[in-house]
């Protein structure tokens, strides 16, 4: 096995000896062309920690993929004797178990071991890919870099430069369109600095934006769907649509929630249509969420159930 791991997944918790339970999710990270996400948590009964290794967690991809690797759980030692723990796992497509390793507790929180340095905790997920197969491949976009021969504009989030095609920003949204047209010159010395925008929020955007072909998932899709909401992003917002029309994850009432508030009107049409128990339509107006829906969207629930209703009586 080369020594060399494919992806890294850090997480570190402070204040561990205060907590009455661990809970915690690291980002997305991309490796071999697939998603891995780590989620770590104690139990009530047990306070050993529990740490799951997803692999492509939303079944990104639709065809018989399968990921063979090595995984190394290292817990960092301030003494500088990691603890490392081994294992071997296959993914493949409808395979739903996560990975799963178990850390002792007794022996982490053990002062002398040296896990817990000034009361925190790091955890380090190494993964060693030996083969993949069936795996659609990314093109991913390091927006980070220079690019030579486009009409670049530098957008700073968080901090952090991404060198972007004004060109092509301008194209798919008409904000960005409005905001590359002032101050030209300024913006060419300084760029332009996006405030109250998390950076890899942003960064997924672009890569809906961009053809990258990153799918949209659970993890992502609501902040895709605030920004590209708050940015005028039409071809943001249709992919969210339609991985919500798509997707069987999600409550009637909470597919009706985002097509209210962001204006998605075929994922609407496509839930009501898909309803044809006219008591789930009458079980809307109780809710809580439909005093809050537009007039438009109350009209539309009211014509459907009123189809039912002809239905039932033509019955």
């Amino acid at each position: 096995m080369s020594s060399i791991p494919d992806l890294i997944i850090p997480m570190s918790f402070d204040g561990v000896s205060k907590l009455s339970f661990i809970q915690g999710a690291s980002k997305t990270f991309y490796a071999k062309d697939l998603p891995w996400r780590v989620m770590v948590r104690t139990y009530k009964d047990c306070k050993d920690i529990v740490l799951f290794l997803f692999c492509n967690f939303d079944d990104t991809y639709m065809t018989a993929w399968s990921c063979d690797l090595s995984i190394d759980t290292v817990i960092i030692n301030s003494h500088g004797d990691d603890k490392v723990l081994k294992n071997r796992y296959k993914f493949e497509y409808n395979k739903l178990p996560p990975c799963k390793q178990i850390i002792d507790w007794n022996e982490l929180s053990d002062p002398e071991k040296g896990f817990m340095k000034d009361d925190r905790l790091v955890i380090e997920t190494r993964l060693y890919i030996k083969k993949t197969s069936g795996v659609r491949k990314l093109n991913l976009i390091d927006f980070t870099k220079p690019v030579k021969g486009q009409n670049i504009v530098i957008l700073e989030v968080e901090g952090k430069k991404l060198h972007l095609s004004r060109d092509f920003l301008s194209i798919h949204s008409p904000v960005f369109a409005a905001m590359f047209t002032k101050g030209l010159d300024e913006q060419k010395k300084k760029g332009i600095t996006l405030n109250d925008v998390k950076y890899e929020e942003f960064v997924d955007l672009l890569n809906v934006i961009y053809p990258t072909l990153i799918e949209i998932n659970r993890q992502t899709f609501r902040h895709i769907l605030d920004l590209a909401d708050q940015f005028n992003v039409e071809c943001a917002l249709y992919r969210v649509e339609s991985y919500l029309m798509k997707s069987e994850k999600y409550s009637f009432l909470s597919k009706m929630v985002f097509a209210d508030q962001y204006g998605l009107d075929a994922l609407l049409d496509h839930t009501l249509d898909l309803c044809t128990d006219i008591e789930t339509i009458k079980d809307l107006k109780p809710a809580a969420e439909y005093d809050n829906f537009s007039d438009k969207t109350k009209a539309a629930i009211c014509d459907r159930m009123m189809d039912l209703c002809t239905c039932g009586d033509q019955k």
